[in-house]
């Protein structure tokens, strides 16, 4: 019976996904965060012990550096919500440059955000960012981990499989044959690339959607492919369409065709961090002495004003007062928190960005196997689905594109984004299991494929910290989108010193949804503040009257 046959699925549990405590390159800083909030004190003498004092620490860099701060200029009291890369960047710049007046408030029980390794027996699996893409010197991030050591030889490229070793499979329990499944994807990929030139093109506000676009050049393309092969063909296309629904987690009905293609490619290629992402977190938390990370601390709303006090964050049972505030949060607790979260409310501009921006959601499924059915490294496999299936939104397994091992001899994972993401995160481990099983089962035509003795997957869209994966250009929004949510309180048209700052990869134009974007928008928020410190020779001056 299938409920015998999966009754011993075994979840990975909390105490299972913790990577921190079994990495020894980072125990170091595990220790430091992992320091409840009621110890995080720079009196306690615990603290003292561990770290040796780190809160009276003195800047060591030379004054020459433009960066650095002058030691007799009084320091503004700056706010950070969020321990993610944005709210973590953002006070290592400010700690590098001398200034240490500063409080991050993180709602988790981690640092990280959507950053989120875990130990899969013994392995590493990413339940969040998994690449850093564009892995080159120009990259930040590439630079942030090579400069830490956490990229050593041999180099953990991505590689992909040869196509002619990926199995495109349809719902039938057919394998398309590789003569029609090659031509096929080159043809995916060319009108990907016409989609992507959009952007630079002024007849791009004539294409509607993407999928309006990939629709039509479609029609156009299948006229000069012989008829034996336009169904298949046509499945192959559409299969790969459905994974930029991974990709992006919505549906490209809902995707601007004209701003596609606005991201800022860089050279380089995918590269993976051995001890995983979360190695990323090791170099920007050495800077930060843990008294001024608070976790568990959901903050409850934000009262800004040009008077004293400019910042006031209410958390459950204490409000903290600062000059600045930098929100880091993600776009989809915006969307959610925008309306009663700030007093006095968001300016309309502001509103208008949040709303407009689109964000996705997504979830990522991580199996693990006894005794693996494929060869190491062929594991990958591709749903074929017609688009009159996709169109029948009837079950979650529709979400899934593919189907690959993540370099691993028994495990496999896939991502699934857009309505489909929602369903199948609120399904129970056993029951996910078991219809990934019977959608491998009905497309490789083989009913023998056994379950999966593990699986873990993530939990992006019911938190309420995260309501989901990361920020697109929806239909109808455009870069101004962005920069406008990225613009500090008040705005532009307004008076006044910036109170509420924004960072996060929803407010870097050209890096949207990119672990890219996430770190410079911290640092470029860090750099504001510490230059309007320079200015004012300290804490910026307090005006009377309410800011309105």
């Amino acid at each position: 019976m299938i409920v015998r046959k999966i009754s011993k699925l075994r979840p990975y549990h909390l105490d299972r996904i913790s990577l921190l405590p079994k990495l020894p390159c980072i125990v170091y800083i595990t220790k430091r965060w992992a320091t409840p909030a009621t110890k995080a004190d720079p009196c306690c003498p615990n603290v003292t012990k561990r770290v040796s004092d780190p809160c009276d620490k003195k800047p060591s860099k030379s004054l020459l550096d433009p960066c650095q701060l002058n030691p007799s200029f009084a320091q503004p009291k700056v706010i950070i919500i969020g321990a993610g890369l944005a709210g973590l960047s953002a006070a290592n710049r400010l700690a590098q440059c001398g200034f240490h007046n500063f409080q991050i408030i993180e709602a988790t029980d981690r640092p990280g955000g959507r950053i989120h390794s875990c130990w899969l027996g013994d392995e590493v699996g990413e339940l969040g960012a998994t690449w850093i893409n564009s892995a080159t010197i120009a990259n930040p991030v590439y630079s942030l981990g090579a400069q830490e050591g956490l990229l050593k030889e041999p180099l953990m490229w991505r590689r992909k499989p040869p196509v002619s070793k990926i199995p495109f499979l349809t719902s039938e329990g057919r394998t398309i044959d590789s003569f029609i499944a090659i031509p096929a994807m080159k043809l995916f990929k060319k009108i990907r690339q016409q989609a992507l030139s959009l952007f630079s093109m002024d007849i791009a506000k004539d294409q509607g959607s993407l999928h309006d676009f990939f629709s039509k050049r479609l029609n156009e393309q299948m006229k000069h492919i012989p008829n034996d092969w336009r169904g298949d063909a046509s499945r192959v296309i559409w299969g790969m369409i459905n994974g930029i629904k991974s990709r992006w987690g919505i549906r490209i009905r809902n995707m601007s065709s004209e701003m596609y293609g606005s991201s800022i490619i860089l050279p380089g290629g995918a590269l993976r961090i051995p001890i995983g992402m979360v190695g990323l977190l090791g170099p920007l938390l050495k800077h930060i002495p843990p008294c001024q990370i608070r976790y568990c601390s959901p903050v409850q709303g934000i009262v800004w004003s040009s008077s004293s006090p400019r910042v006031t964050v209410d958390l459950c049972n204490e409000k903290i007062t600062g000059d600045y505030v930098i929100v880091t949060t993600s776009l989809g607790v915006l969307k959610n928190m925008s309306n009663g979260w700030f007093t006095p409310e968001l300016p309309p501009w502001k509103k208008r960005a949040i709303n407009t921006l689109g964000y996705g959601k997504m979830i990522r499924i991580i199996m693990e196997y006894k005794r693996p059915f494929w060869m190491l490294g062929e594991g990958t496999m591709r749903f074929c689905w017609s688009e009159k299936e996709l169109d029948t939104r009837d079950c979650w397994v529709k979400g899934i594109d593919k189907i690959e091992d993540i370099g691993s001899q028994n495990k496999l994972v896939t991502t699934i984004g857009g309505k489909e993401a929602e369903w199948v995160e609120e399904c129970c481990e056993e029951d996910t299991a078991e219809e990934i099983t019977r959608i491998i089962r009905q497309f490789t035509g083989n009913p023998s494929i056994p379950y999966p003795t593990g699986l873990v997957k993530s939990k992006w869209i019911c938190s309420p910290y995260f309501r989901g994966c990361n920020g697109f250009l929806a239909r109808g929004s455009t870069i101004n989108d962005i920069c406008s949510l990225g613009t500090p309180l008040p705005g532009p048209e307004s008076p006044g010193v910036p109170i509420v700052l924004f960072a996060g990869e929803a407010t870097a134009p050209g890096h949207i949804g990119s672990l890219l974007g996430a770190h410079i928008s911290g640092i470029r928020e860090a750099d504001r503040i510490i230059g309007l410190t320079k200015k004012f020779r300290g804490p910026p001056p307090a005006e009377d009257g309410a800011n309105k």
